[in-house]
């Protein structure tokens, strides 16, 4: 049995379907549409920040370039550096320096000889141990000469004793000291 409603109450009941289909409709078809939107708007505004993020990198990496270009060019005199290529050849020059060093401040030089070290620095690294014998004065002479001369030398692990020296009459001499350091300097190596 169909019975017949008033008009208005058709039209009502009419309205609330076409309003229930729109609603239907909006919400299967409109908003996962916008949603997708609102993501892949979201999406391009991070790619976008990442390629500005990018691009100021780039231009960083371009003014180091620049930069290490110009140290490059104006690098300085490789006076500071041993001239020699090979770490055995700088060792050995090394060794004959300092026993001119300390035997022309007045010194006596015992012993000398090289370290092997591993070439983990941007130079290579020449290490010589030195052991030798003098008085206060002899020895601040030849650690002014090693601090100020070319090439520049590092000296470290500096052990001084004062030593017994024994006469005749069993005298202490208070001035002789016996000192052990290690010299260090660096061979010129481009990166190029």
């Amino acid at each position: 049995m169909i019975t017949q409603l008033p008009r208005w109450q058709h039209c009502t009941v009419s309205l609330l379907l076409l309003g229930l289909l729109v609603a239907l409709i909006y919400v299967a078809l409109v908003l996962p549409a916008l949603s997708s939107r609102q993501k892949l708007n979201d999406r391009v505004e991070d790619l976008e920040f990442q390629v500005e993020r990018f691009k100021d990198t780039e231009n960083q990496i371009a003014l180091l370039q620049k930069q290490q270009i110009t140290l490059k060019k104006n690098y300085p005199n490789k006076e500071y550096f041993l001239p020699e290529k090979s770490q055995a050849l700088a060792a050995a020059d090394l060794q004959t320096q300092i026993k001119v060093l300390v035997e022309s401040n007045g010194g006596e030089l015992v012993s000398t000889h090289a370290i092997e070290s591993q070439d983990s620095e941007l130079h290579r690294k020449v290490t010589i141990k030195v052991l030798m014998q003098s008085d206060m004065e002899t020895l601040q002479k030849v650690f002014y000469e090693l601090a100020v001369n070319r090439p520049l030398l590092f000296t470290d692990n500096i052990m001084i004793q004062k030593r017994r020296r024994t006469t005749g009459r069993q005298e202490r001499d208070a001035a002789h000291l016996q000192v052990r350091f290690d010299v260090t300097g660096y061979i010129y190596q481009s990166q190029g």
